[in-house]
């Protein structure tokens, strides 16, 4: 019987698979993204939270007996956003690449231009994760 016999690691998935038509790029690249919310992205102001960000889940669970008939609200995610973090959606407009915004809030906190880009990315690919943003990538001058 094979109760007692130890059990074998995992095997290494590897890295991961990237979806069709997709394609990796290095952060210089991406600094020169222009980043776009959701559009059921909602800001909520809260007094006692601050800001939100909210944004309905992608894949929702299976609706039970009782969701389908008293038909329950979509559920979505929600994020507190700090001072930065509101000012950075704030400027999220669909014009302005990363590199512009990350200059305008290193301009307004007195930051350093390269530490302001790490931060703005690193924000922005979480809202990417979380289904809330998408990048677009710049278009390439012939």
């Amino acid at each position: 019987m094979g109760l007692f016999r130890r059990k074998k690691p995992p095997p290494d998935p590897g890295p991961p698979t990237l979806p069709p038509g997709a394609r990796r790029v290095d952060a210089a690249t991406l600094i020169l993204a222009i980043p776009h919310l959701h559009p059921q992205v909602e800001r909520i102001a809260d007094r006692r939270l601050g800001c939100l960000l909210s944004w309905p889940i992608r894949n929702p669970r299976r609706p039970s007996l009782l969701d389908r008939i008293f038909g329950t609200p979509v559920r979505r995610r929600r994020l507190v956003l700090d001072d930065l973090g509101r000012r950075t959606v704030e400027l999220i407009d669909g014009q302005r690449s990363l590199a512009v915004i990350a200059a305008l809030l290193a301009q307004e906190t007195g930051h350093k231009s390269a530490d302001m880009e790490a931060a703005v990315l690193a924000f922005v690919t979480q809202l990417v994760r979380r289904n809330a943003a998408a990048l677009v990538a710049p278009q390439q001058e012939e």
